[in-house]
């Protein structure tokens, strides 16, 4: 999602900060010997360019993505799954674009080094778990630090352009693309304070005929000689440092539960992923997180179907009466099923589904689909014996399907799809 900001909403006794993120989808591929110079091929992207990508949801309007910084106009009720893949694990780059990084001590300050830390300690930790019931695991790796010195454009030159730019990046450094791998990028162009700003997105673009998945994140300290600061921390890192790695953090979930834009896990009617409904949402009694390095920051929550079905975790920001919003999680409970896949009359089968990830004790009920009912009872055990004694008078596909819920309630139902044929 794109992130972006409103403005301020005043009311007698509260200020709302209005700023969220989200995606541009339908990317235009990126040839691979692309090579762009910023500084004389780049133009900014278009309004019409952004929303015809619908990459860009502004504040109180429609779009697939949202802006980080506050409350995103999201739908009501919980994600929903669409035709497209999520990312089971990342690894993770962040590129910093721009000379002022490498040269101007005071503007870098602790951007850097709060990026990496947050990179080295998401995967494992129980934050990234929150994304666990959306069937990826909590698996990423910080692989490395880019450090490109090119003059980066003051503007955003759109997904397209950007994606040129870091495929001849990667290519330069003798890196293959990778379909896992989250680049982030870093500009230091501002962000600018306007109804149609935006504090960085994430899309998808081609490199070397490989899907790769990329995120611009903008800067928003030093803007009309004002401090931004939609994170406030100060305590642990700077507020320009925490505001990148929320910005950082939304983009990274939404990457990994929607890849490819809007064909993953977003809301009913396409207005928000994972973190546009928690967008700038807290922990209002323990803001800050620990990731599994031990680095410590505030992050804003990720959004829970789970929570929202039992009116339990953060309310939506947008949505004060909607609950959802959650910051840790015990890792969602993972199985595959195994057996044949091919069942004959009178013959015995066993079907066993493994738990890789979850809080045990586990219970399981199982099921299997008609017509072959007959043989098959209830059992908690994590195997499943059946022999089919109906007649089966042609083939006949049947779906063996495990119901488990762990110990936290968190469930998941996978299942095993084969054949059945008359006996022999």
């Amino acid at each position: 999602m794109k992130v972006a900001q409103f403005g301020m909403m005043l009311a007698a006794t509260t200020a709302t900060l209005s700023i969220y993120a989200c995606e541009k989808s339908n990317p235009t591929e990126v040839a691979p010997e692309t090579r762009v110079e910023a500084s004389s091929v780049m133009t900014p992207a278009s309004a019409s360019d952004r929303m015809q990508k619908g990459g860009i949801v502004m504040m109180r309007r429609t779009a697939n993505g949202g802006f980080d910084g506050g409350a995103t106009s999201s739908s009501r009720g919980p994600l929903t799954p669409h035709s497209g893949l999520i990312l089971d694990h990342t690894n993770t780059y962040a590129i910093f674009w721009g000379p002022a990084w490498s040269t101007n001590s005071q503007f870098r300050g602790d951007k850097i080094t709060s990026i990496q830390s947050f990179f080295s300690g998401f995967g494992g930790s129980n934050y990234a778990n929150t994304l666990t019931e959306y069937g990826t695991t909590s698996q990423s790796t910080f692989v490395t630090t880019i450090m490109d010195n090119s003059v980066a454009p003051n503007f955003d030159p759109g997904s397209a352009i950007l994606g040129g730019h870091l495929c001849a990046l990667l290519d330069s450094h003798g890196i293959a693309p990778d379909y896992y791998a989250f680049y982030a990028v870093y500009t230091t162009a501002r962000y600018i304070p306007n109804p149609n700003g935006y504090l960085g997105y994430h899309d998808k673009v081609t490199c070397h005929n490989v899907t790769i998945h990329e995120a611009l994140l903008f800067t928003a300290d030093s803007v009309s000689s004002t401090d931004f600061s939609f994170v406030t921390d100060n305590i642990y890192h700077s507020n320009n440092a925490a505001e990148l790695v929320n910005v950082t953090a939304h983009e990274l979930a939404e990457t990994i539960t929607d890849p490819d834009v809007s064909s993953g896990w977003y809301a009913i009617d396409g207005k928000g992923e994972v973190g546009d409904k928690c967008n700038f949402t807290f922990n209002s009694s323990a803001p800050f997180l620990t990731l599994h390095n031990g680095s410590v920051f505030k992050l804003q929550g990720e959004w829970s179907n789970t929570a929202f079905y039992n009116a339990t975790g953060a309310p939506n920001g947008n949505v004060p009466t909607e609950k959802g919003c959650v910051f840790s999680s015990a890792p969602w409970v993972r199985a595959t099923v195994s057996g044949p896949i091919v069942f004959k009359q009178s013959q015995q089968s066993t079907f066993s589904a493994p738990i890789t990830a979850g809080t045990p004790p586990y219970t399981y009920i199982w099921q299997i689909s008609s017509p072959l009912t007959f043989g098959y009872s209830s059992t908690t055990s994590s195997t499943f014996t059946i022999t089919l004694y109906s007649s089966v008078p042609t083939q006949t596909q049947y779906t063996v399907t495990a119901i488990i819920t762990d110990a936290l309630g968190h469930q998941i139902s996978p299942r095993l799809v084969g054949n059945a044929y008359p006996g022999f």
